[in-house]
């Protein structure tokens, strides 16, 4: 087991967020995924809402991960599948382990979810401003 102090894993965490940030908007397919989100926004939600993250049972972690955003914001499942294996990518190129990305992968990918859920909700109760 590798141990990393608090400020190592925030670094590496941050830095694998914004290889995929930036990997996802070069991608014609799946930038959309971002729309009207910016990088900071992003690493601020995964630092702030990573404790609210249900854990789950580690067959879950083997398996299709299914998206948590409500259905009006999904992207089609090709999408997703395209996004998650373009974050988990980044993961091993920021040099999280092997044994570490698929649980901490679904985790980022559910707050990112939940971030663009509360993105799209704002924008569409007027509570947000262009």
């Amino acid at each position: 087991m590798v141990e990393r102090t608090a400020a190592e894993l925030k670094e590496k965490l941050e830095y694998a967020l914004q290889l995929f940030y930036n990997d996802v908007l070069d991608k014609k397919d799946i930038r959309h995924f971002f729309f009207g989100m910016d990088l900071k926004k992003i690493i601020k939600d995964c630092h702030l809402y990573k404790h609210f993250v249900m854990a789950k049972p580690e067959r879950y972690y083997k398996e299709m991960v299914l998206q948590t955003a409500p259905s009006e914001i999904q992207v089609k499942v090709p999408q997703f599948n395209e996004i998650l294996i373009s974050l988990q990518t980044n993961m091993r190129i920021a040099a999280f382990l092997k044994s570490e990305i698929p649980k901490l992968s679904v985790h980022v990918i559910e707050v990112i979810e939940e971030s663009r859920a509360q993105k799209i909700g704002r924008r569409s109760h007027g509570l947000e401003t262009a």
